[in-house]
């Protein structure tokens, strides 16, 4: 899982309420990358090229406010789904 949808209120929850909703349901989380410093266009795609223990490449990453307020995508540009 990489995000909660709170149907009652409407929103997406948090990033520690994903966490803890997961832990009790026993639903594994999408990997954590912390990417400060990764603000500027180099720095972003260099944090989303990253490849699987499996040696493909991913797609991206997800770089996402931790109250969930916005998000968006960065692709890996050597990523060829």
């Amino acid at each position: 899982a990489f995000s909660l949808f709170d149907r009652t209120a409407c929103r997406y929850a948090s990033h520690a309420d994903l966490l803890h909703e997961c832990a009790r349901l026993g639903i594994p989380t999408a990997k954590a990358v912390h990417g400060h410093g990764a603000c500027s266009a180099d720095g972003l795609r260099a944090l989303a090229a990253i490849r699987y223990a499996n040696g493909a490449h991913a797609e991206g990453v997800v770089i996402r406010a931790l109250d969930s307020s916005w998000s968006f995508k960065v692709i890996n540009l050597a990523y060829k789904g």
